[in-house]
């Protein structure tokens, strides 16, 4: 057992997945928790940025340059630890997860004694298995499905997406960047609910004469409700190129869903870009004498 300043530490793989809430479930559901938030919000800190004195970005251009930047990532093999404080106190552990386009995902979670928990989803086949309590669900891989043990209701198809940190910008109702000083470039769009969620970048590098980024990370993106009371948010830092792909992934993410009271830390400790990957690993099926259930879409 783990222990730090903020309360109890629980490692992951203490109790099972039953019909309470053990540390297990907490454990497993805070690994998906900060995987289905980077569905939805992407940020990384960046410090001393000033914008340029002529902006020359639109949203094509800004779309673009992401777009093409990962459109030649296909697959993505990641080994992070996870430091989780909330109502329940903390949990750390160890994800490892391998995510492959269009559809494909894989999580294994980890604790110091060994796998807890693993979570595939082949594109059509959905499953979980709590390997403490020795249960095993599986069901079609809708999102509901994957809310299940995410906690937020959203596809497979997006995880490596926002892994990535690609940002789904609608021209529609999208305002001119403001900028922010530390930040970059703030563009902000409304949400179907009367909410909206903003989208900073800063500047990677800048020409000499100031004139425009050469390159731009995305570094934080907001959620707020329509009384502009912020959700939720996630905040990237330690960025670094891979030299094979040339995206520039982030080594540490920060996590904050205020309504859940979460505040999640990863820590990548291995990236790899376009690794070759056994379809089977996507596909996993009950171990003997494992407690088996089916579940719906609904």
């Amino acid at each position: 057992m783990d222990r730090g300043a903020g309360g109890t530490v629980r490692t992951l793989g203490a109790a099972g997945l039953g019909s309470g809430e053990g540390p297990v479930r907490r454990a497993a559901r805070g690994c998906w928790l900060q995987v289905g938030a980077l569905l939805v919000l992407w940020s990384a800190g960046c410090g001393g940025v000033n914008c340029p004195t002529r902006t020359r970005i639109d949203i094509a251009q800004l779309q673009g340059a992401h777009v093409q930047s990962m459109a030649g990532v296909h697959s993505l093999m990641a080994e992070a630890r996870v430091d989780q404080r909330g109502p329940e106190g903390r949990v750390k552990g160890t994800v490892r997860m391998i995510l492959q386009r269009p559809d494909r995902l894989r999580f294994d979670v980890m604790s110091q004694f060994g796998p807890v928990a693993l979570l595939t989803s082949d594109g059509v086949r959905f499953a979980f298995s709590d390997l403490s309590a020795s249960r095993f669900v599986e069901g079609p891989a809708c999102p509901a499905n994957v809310a299940r043990f995410v906690g937020l209701q959203v596809s497979a198809a997006a995880v490596l997406s926002a892994v990535l940190g690609e940002a789904a910008l609608a021209s529609a109702g999208l305002q001119r960047p403001s900028c922010v000083a530390d930040v970059g470039y703030r563009f902000v769009q409304p949400t179907s609910d009367g909410g909206e969620q903003s989208f900073d970048f800063a500047p990677v590098s800048l020409d000499a004469k100031g004139a425009g980024g050469a390159a731009l990370d995305l570094v934080r993106v907001t959620l707020r409700d329509a009384d502009g009371a912020e959700i939720s948010s996630v905040a990237y830092s330690e960025h670094a190129l891979d030299a094979a792909s040339g995206v520039r992934l982030a080594r540490r993410v920060h996590l904050r869903d205020l309504r859940r009271e979460s505040d999640t830390v990863l820590r990548f400790k291995r990236l790899e870009v376009n690794a070759e990957v056994d379809p089977e690993a996507f596909v996993h099926r009950a171990g003997a004498g494992m407690e088996r259930a089916q579940l719906g879409c609904e």
